[in-house]
């Protein structure tokens, strides 16, 4: 069967879309956008690129800090068709037939508390090369809508009466498809070939394809990557495109490119300084964590219960704004009662581990916590800083110190 199989797609053409891995062992992979003046949120354009900017970890995370080779870029974060890559990755790809045009832009990588040696670079390229090396004498045009059937919606493809000449036919003709399509119970789905047939031989290409970017790669550039990176790219199957180059072009391809084999690269991380003293802390902390004494003498307050549960003490400049503060509606986030109290939840210690024995002490109702945490040199003594502890993104942020009575 397998042989039979293999036969009916001898001399086939695959191709790829290639993304970031979206995922890993620890859940959502880490993102990156540029660092602006005030933590505010910038868009990179090409001139922006120009001048090496800064990439920091976005928002969206899950788990501890890493890097991967394709690293996630942030949504919409740099204005044309950008792949976040290393440089084994650039490596790999400069030895194959790119775009004209395709430029590879060197970026500055700090990821929280981690520092990488590996350089890393945005790959940038022109935007919708499959449509635009179309050969549009070639191929037949379809409109795809969903038309409501009563409750189920129906998918049909119907051949364009107006056939497209060339890229700047489709934007017209999908424009007034798109307002045919109002008020009559359907959606509009846009216009596909029926196949991808190209005048170009490139190995990588961008598709535009109802406002989202994609890269597609044919299977050499997908083996390749694979054998550098493997587990930090995902790959998904195009073969319903029906792409296609000339032949002869795409055998030669098979020949010159099938002997080519890559070792797997390294990327060069390590820990800051900073980082690597919190995740010794909380290590040592974890494996022993005998209880604090209590003198005999000190008058037991209303943390008392608390602190002893938690192995913790609260510092005086808290108690006093605690005690001025509670029960107060005008605050955002809202003081909670000692006996409220609990660590901060292992999911951000993960990230964060010098936030391990933190203590959240109120909440926004939202799913935020302010939260304190253990001072740097204290095994047991919380700081005097408020920390937020950002349910969607997973993130800690410094807020602001606690203020003087």
């Amino acid at each position: 069967m397998g042989e039979r199989f293999a036969a009916r797609f001898d001399g086939r053409q695959v191709y790829f879309e290639l993304q970031p891995a979206g995922g890993d062992a620890h859940g959502l992979t880490p993102e990156f956008e540029a660092d602006a003046p005030g933590g505010r949120y910038e868009m990179l354009d090409i001139d922006r690129l120009a001048e090496q900017p800064t990439l920091v970890n976005g928002s969206l995370q899950q788990g501890p800090p890493r890097v991967h080779h394709i690293p996630r870029l942030a949504a919409c974060s740099i204005e044309p068709q950008s792949l976040l890559v290393s440089a084994p990755v650039k490596a790999v790809l400069e030895r194959f037939e790119l775009p004209p045009g395709t430029a590879f832009y060197p970026v500055t990588l700090k990821p929280k508390n981690l520092a990488t040696t590996t350089p890393f670079f945005v790959m940038v390229a022109e935007e919708d090369l499959l449509r635009k090396a179309l050969r549009y004498d070639k191929v037949t045009f379809f409109c795809a809508a969903d038309i409501l059937a009563g409750n189920h919606p129906l998918r049909r493809r119907v051949p364009l009466a107006e056939q497209p000449t060339g890229l700047d036919d489709i934007w017209p003709i999908e424009r007034a498809l798109r307002d045919a399509a109002r008020g009559q119970a359907r959606s509009f789905a846009g216009i596909h070939p029926d196949r991808h047939l190209l005048s170009a031989t490139w190995d990588v290409m961008t598709q535009w394809d109802d406002g989202s970017r994609r890269w597609v790669v044919n299977e050499f550039v997908k083996r390749a990557i694979e054998q550098v990176c493997d587990g930090h790219v995902d790959f998904r199957s195009l073969q319903a495109l029906n792409i296609e180059i000339d032949p002869a072009a795409y055998a030669a391809k098979a020949a010159a490119y099938g002997a080519r084999s890559y070792a797997p690269a390294e990327l060069h991380v390590v820990r800051s300084a900073r980082a690597r003293a919190a995740l010794a802390k909380r290590d040592r902390l974890l494996a022993s964590d005998p209880p604090l004494a209590r003198p005999a003498d000190e008058p037991r307050d209303g943390f008392a219960d608390v602190e002893d549960t938690l192995n913790v003490r609260f510092p005086a400049r808290f108690k006093r704004y605690h005690q001025r503060r509670f029960g107060s509606r005008r605050a955002a986030f809202r003081l909670l009662d000692p006996a409220e109290m609990h660590r901060i939840e292992p999911d951000y210690v993960a990230r964060h581990p010098e936030a391990y024995k933190g203590v959240v002490v109120a909440q926004n109702g939202h799913g935020d916590d302010l939260a304190l945490l253990l001072k740097a040199d204290s095994d047991h003594l919380l700081g005097t800083t408020f920390y937020a502890c950002l349910h969607e993104s997973g993130r800690i942020e410094r807020k602001r110190a606690i203020p003087k009575a």
